[in-house]
């Protein structure tokens, strides 16, 4: 799959609110009320990282989560990791 232009990676950003462009990556912080219910929503982003062959960086601070998405591979961002992305924040 090849990677989005900067144009069109604006574009997609728009549609999914909260995450941002960093250094060529999306970045998003999710907070929950507890360190247990981080590792659940981590715990639920198996299926959809699978799914997608994707391998996003996840920081966890206690009951903070921070995902980092870059494809690797494509040498950017592709649909794919919006993709990934707008599938994250349905777990949330």
């Amino acid at each position: 799959m090849p990677k989005l232009s900067l144009h069109q990676i604006g574009l997609e950003l728009k549609k999914i609110p909260g995450w941002s462009l960093m250094q060529g990556r999306l970045v998003k912080e999710f907070r929950f009320n507890s360190f247990p219910t981080a590792v659940i929503f981590i715990n639920n982003m198996v299926d959809p990282v699978e799914e997608l062959d994707l391998h996003p960086e996840i920081t966890v601070k206690y009951n903070r989560v921070t995902v980092t998405i870059f494809n690797h591979p494509a040498g950017g961002l592709t649909e794919k990791d919006f993709e990934l992305a707008k599938r994250i924040d349905e777990l949330a």
